[in-house]
């Protein structure tokens, strides 16, 4: 089962040689979009296709890599009622934040076609932040 996450990841062409953290949170969203298949096929909810269209694009953009398993981690926070996910969705969300900043400081320092997958990367992690906090305040 884990190869087979693997091979999702490699699909999307995330890197392979990252931490056993990211590769764990990466992997619990792969488990997590292959169940949101059928909910896509139905139209059900609302961003399920931008959900496929961020994974695909966090393969290139670290900023929105560390905000997905910022997700992941704070979805495992709530199925297991875990401290120590709460502290790794914390960590994640910081450095998604921090590599956001970074990101948007060269894009205005460039010519606007230049970075026209990095403005998307930037909205798409920016969405995300925003939709997928379960808490009010954001505090960590």
């Amino acid at each position: 089962m884990y190869s087979n996450s693997l091979s999702i990841i490699s699909q999307y062409g995330w890197p392979t040689d990252v931490a056993t953290e990211e590769k764990r949170l990466l992997q619990h969203l792969c488990y997590v979009r292959s169940d949101l298949d059928n909910i896509i096929d139905l139209d059900i909810i609302t961003g399920a296709t931008q959900w496929n269209r961020f994974m695909s694009m966090a393969g290139q953009y670290d900023h929105l890599r560390s905000c997905l398993c910022s997700i992941a981690a704070g979805h495992l926070k709530t199925l297991y009622k875990s401290t120590t996910e709460h502290e790794v969705e914390c960590r994640y969300r910081t450095k998604a934040i921090r590599e956001m900043a970074t990101q948007l400081n060269a894009v205005l320092a460039s010519p606007h076609q230049e970075h026209q997958g990095s403005s998307e990367a930037l909205l798409a992690s920016t969405i995300l932040m925003a939709w997928y906090s379960n808490t009010r305040y954001f505090v960590c």
